[in-house]
């Protein structure tokens, strides 16, 4: 299989193809594996990062991810997004002002975060559904809509985790249901330890069976 290792590597401004597909600024798939230390992903459009497909993984370090801009519907623009079996492991890495969400999990996607700040984001911090995800040691905070939303059969693990401030969607396009709360879980299990929900609006955890 393919890999690759980035060092202090900065991806910036890449758009869409005239379809208004793509703009990613790191696209890994296919089983392929990407290390990147140090470096910045900032304003790409529709995804900062991209990880799919089993066998592929995403390992970042102290990495900033920023300013994702959607595309030409005012759609997607997530910092990461891992689906269909994919891994990612992020470490002292920053997710901020990225239009849609933070992070995107779905499909059976395999996230380990630890010391991770995600903020800024104007959907949702992370969203995620039938996956494994645990989040360490890190903060979720300013983000509208939600901090942390798990929505499918998923298993969410967080850990001296902070979400705050969290407040309702402002001029987002286009429109969602509006969920609000610090941390929503609509399926599947959460074991929470030793956090902080604080100064979130609506709903500081939200439970729906």
């Amino acid at each position: 299989s393919t890999s690759t290792v980035l060092e202090d590597v900065e991806i910036r401004e890449t758009r869409a193809d005239p379809d208004g597909e793509m703009g990613y600024g790191l696209d890994v798939f296919g089983g392929a594996t990407v290390e990147m230390h140090g470096g910045i992903i900032d304003g790409n459009q529709r995804l900062g990062v991209m990880a799919v497909n089993p066998g592929t993984s995403v390992m970042l370090t102290d990495v900033q991810i920023l300013n994702t801009r959607p595309d030409e519907e005012a759609e997607a623009g997530a910092g990461i997004q891992v689906w269909n079996s994919a891994e990612l492991v992020a470490t002292r890495c920053i997710l901020d002002n990225n239009y849609w969400l933070g992070i995107h999990a779905l499909q059976a996607a395999d996230i380990h975060l630890e010391e991770v700040i995600i903020r800024n984001s104007r959907l949702g911090g992370i969203l995620t559904d039938d996956g494994a995800l645990s989040v360490l040691s890190s903060t979720i905070e300013d983000n509208q809509g939600f901090g942390l939303a798990q929505m499918g059969a998923g298993y969410t693990l967080l850990d001296d985790v902070v979400v705050r401030g969290t407040f309702p969607p402002t001029n987002f396009q286009p429109a969602q249901p509006a969920l609000v709360a610090g941390v929503a879980v609509y399926g599947g299990q959460l074991i929470a330890v030793g956090c902080s929900l604080e100064q979130n609006s609506n709903v500081g955890m939200q439970v729906s069976g």
